[in-house]
Parts: C-alpha cells; structure tokens; sequence
C-alpha cells in the first residue's frame, strides 16, 4: 500500500499478518533488501506493519478456521532502514 502523506513524503506500507500467538515482526520478511530497493525507486519509506489474526469462533484461538469470526491485532509499525 503506498500513501502520499500532506507533506508529500511517500509511504510503502508492507503488512504481515500471523496466527495467535505468532506477533508478526519485520524480521520475518526474507527479502528485506528487495522491499527497500523497490521503495528507493519511488522515493518511498518502507514501514512495517504487523497484524495478528486470533480465533473467536474455536476454543484454541490460534486455529483459524475456514469462514469463522477473528480479532485483528495491529502489533506494530517500524520502518525497514
């Protein structure tokens, strides 16, 4: 998702989504190096987000299940370089 702020700063947002109890962190990206390159070509900052999905709809919340009710998380916001 890229967004182009009122100071006319570009933003290349990249989300990771995980299951409960995972937390989603940019160390989870293998490529890095590719997500910063494409951004220095649009003039853009990279930033990370990170969402994590819980069951609401299962006794074991980390279960997803095909159709069923979830809670997001935002577990945070952090910029590749």
């Amino acid at each position: 998702m890229v967004i182009v702020a009122p100071n006319d700063k570009v933003f290349d947002f990249w989300v990771y989504t995980a299951m409960y109890p995972q937390i989603p962190s940019i160390e989870l990206f293998e490529n890095h190096q590719d997500i910063i390159e494409i951004s220095r070509q649009y003039e853009a900052i990279p930033l990370f987000a990170g969402i994590r999905l819980s069951c609401l709809s299962y006794d074991d919340i980390s279960l997803p299940i095909y159709g069923g009710s979830y809670k997001a998380e935002f577990t945070g916001l952090k910029q590749f370089w």
